[in-house]
């Protein structure tokens, strides 16, 4: 099952990332933020990590992380968020 949520950058990215994916970021973009649940990860120190992939509708791109660095980069965006499908 894949849990995912659709949201609109209101405001470009503020700062600088080593990901072009974060820089290419524009206005307007919609953005599709999704979770698998059945394939949960270990991290290096052996505990369970969630992976959270963020995929660009207007060029196709993806970035995938775990939850807490991905929380960290939609902090520095400003966003519209859609209601969820449920």
């Amino acid at each position: 099952m894949i849990l995912s949520n659709t949201i609109k950058v209101t405001k470009e990215y503020s700062g600088s990332s080593k990901f072009n994916f974060w820089n290419n970021i524009q206005v307007d973009d919609t953005l599709t933020v999704s979770v698998n649940l059945e394939h949960i990860s270990r991290s290096n120190h052996g505990l369970h990590s969630i992976t959270v992939t963020i995929s660009n509708d207007r060029d196709g791109t993806k970035f995938s992380s775990g939850w807490n660095d991905i929380c960290n980069y939609l902090k520095k965006l400003e966003l519209q968020q859609f209601s969820l499908p449920f």
